[in-house]
């Protein structure tokens, strides 16, 4: 059964399609893994597949479809495998996103207020739109190790907090600097209130450094996070390298590309290191 690992924080720029699009990477090494790019611009979608979601490529097939197609999916007469792609990536498949991830809102709230009307069976119980995307998680948990949720720079949208709830695992990527770490501690008590509640992220909640150089900001950044959040702050930290940018343009994860380069060595430990916590998590 697949450990599902949701990357977010409400902050752009702090790099969680780049996370997950290399720990993907090398979690494809050793198993099974399923992306979900939950994110309306699609960034994930075109670093796994090279198609931007104005190519339209996806549309039909897509996350939104896979919402708009919930009664055939219940009904057996689709399946979630049906909006699954494989991508560039070895044994990593995706679901992609469209132009048409927005529209996701309105869809979920009309797939609730069908089940509360009595329009349409009742599935799993659901009772809120936040609820739809674990139990498509739960449709293919058994064929994958590993699905890593990509998120948008947001708190309070449906698909963040949608992501949020599907976890078992949720890790927020954050970068130095006063709004990175408000931003981070918002996300984090967020998250953790989700954990203590029983509904999300049983296996924990983590925050790795990323687009990390060492300055006095940096310093002063990390012993905030580690005095107020203590073992959640992952030993590892992701350095900031120009390899990350010359990747995305060459379509390819900076572990595949720069292999050698200080970013990519510190995905690696950041990739055992998750490894290692997912583990302890399941001797608990």
């Amino acid at each position: 059964m697949a450990t599902t690992i949701t990357v977010a924080i409400e902050k752009g720029g702090c790099g969680k399609t780049t996370t997950v699009l290399n720990l993907a990477d090398l979690a494809g090494n050793e198993a099974r893994v399923l992306c979900i790019d939950t994110d309306p611009q699609g960034n994930l979608t075109y670093s796994l597949e090279g198609t931007r979601i104005t190519d339209e490529e996806f549309t039909g097939h897509a996350l939104y479809d896979l919402y708009n197609d919930f009664e055939k999916v219940h009904a057996g007469e689709k399946s979630v495998r049906d909006y699954v792609v494989e991508t560039n990536l070895d044994n990593v498949d995706l679901i992609p996103a469209s132009l048409e991830t927005p529209k996701i809102n309105t869809k979920a709230k009309e797939l609730i207020d069908a089940m509360k009307q009595g329009k349409m069976d009742n599935v799993e119980n659901l009772e809120y739109e936040t609820q739809i995307l674990k139990y498509f998680v739960s449709l293919v948990q058994d064929d994958y190790d590993y699905i890593f949720i990509d998120t948008q720079p947001s708190r309070d949208s449906l698909l963040v907090t949608s992501s949020l709830l599907a976890a078992d695992y949720i890790l927020i990527p954050a970068k130095s600097g006063s709004y990175a770490v408000d931003s981070a501690f918002r996300t984090y008590t967020y998250c953790n209130q989700l954990r203590e509640q029983g509904i999300a992220a049983q296996k924990g909640v983590g925050l790795i450094q990323t687009m990390v150089q060492q300055s006095q900001a940096f310093n002063i950044t990390r012993e905030n996070y580690l005095r107020v959040l203590g073992n959640a702050v992952f030993r590892a930290q992701i350095r900031f390298g120009k390899a990350v940018e010359a990747s995305e343009m060459a379509g390819m994860p900076v572990v595949e590309y720069a292999k050698t380069q200080p970013t990519a060595k510190s995905y690696v430990a950041a990739w055992k290191e998750l490894k290692q916590i997912l583990a302890e998590s399941e001797g608990k």
